[in-house]
């Protein structure tokens, strides 16, 4: 009878090792489906290519970890650029980040600061965004300062748009100026999936060259705290290239 017991507790014992964890992944997929935004949702998205350093309307204490990822697929630079980042609202509406883009080796590090000049608001809102990137080789500096631009055009539509100069040195000594313009429209679909339109043109002064992208892109949340952005487009500069890229966020 003893060894009954025993063997009976064994069993009950086992089955709920098993169907605690199947409870948690069920409880979880649950929260997902009532709760299908994050904690730290932003009224609008973000482009995929120029992120932002968190919304706009950022709270305090948010943290995102994500990765972009580059390729091209034609001409003749083919090459993939993975660019980690890290991104922290040291208050509400005022966050930084930290990017190091790699390109078979570590190219640079980015250093950001973005503002929030409005109160946050689910029609408009207003930023400003510096960044200044030193690059390891060539003894070139880069420094930009933007302005971001959030609109709601109806419900379900919206433009994210950034307006800004860049200054490029080497060796102290000027090499370039570009103008930025960012324009991205977004469809969101569902609290979960976003639809957008983006349009990078850089102008440079003193090299008289055009850099010009568009791409459409998507932008999925599959986690409350995790999604992932993907899109193909045309790169207008140089040679022309068709280039893929693809975002993984992680918030907490």
């Amino acid at each position: 009878m003893l060894s009954s017991l025993l063997h009976y507790q064994d069993v009950i014992q086992r089955k709920r090792l098993f169907l605690y964890p199947t409870l948690m992944l069920k409880k979880i997929a649950l929260f997902s489906l009532i709760f299908p935004c994050t904690l730290f949702a932003s009224a609008f998205p973000e482009p995929m290519v120029f992120d932002l350093m968190r919304g706009l309307d950022a709270k305090k204490g948010e943290l995102e970890i994500n990765t972009l990822m580059a390729s091209t697929f034609s001409g003749n630079d083919q090459h993939l650029l993975i660019n980690p980042e890290i991104e922290y609202a040291m208050a509400n509406g005022f966050a930084v980040e930290i990017e190091v883009p790699i390109d078979k080796k570590p190219l640079s590090t980015k250093f950001g600061a973005q503002y929030t000049l409005t109160k946050p608001s689910p029609q408009f809102m207003l930023g400003l965004q510096a960044i200044y990137e030193p690059f390891f080789e060539l003894g070139r500096e880069d420094f930009s300062l933007s302005t971001v631009i959030n609109l709601r055009l109806r419900e379900k539509l919206s433009v994210v748009s950034m307006i800004g100069l860049r200054d490029a040195t080497i060796n102290g000594r000027n090499d370039h100026y570009a103008f930025i313009l960012n324009i991205t429209f977004f469809y969101r679909y569902s609290d979960r999936l976003s639809f957008g339109l983006e349009n990078d043109r850089n102008i440079y002064y003193g090299k008289e060259k055009l850099k010009a992208l568009s791409i459409p892109q998507v932008s999925w949340r599959f986690h409350p705290l995790m999604k992932v952005q993907s899109g193909l487009g045309f790169n207008w500069h140089d040679n022309k290239n068709i280039e893929g890229y693809l975002r993984v966020i992680k918030e907490f």
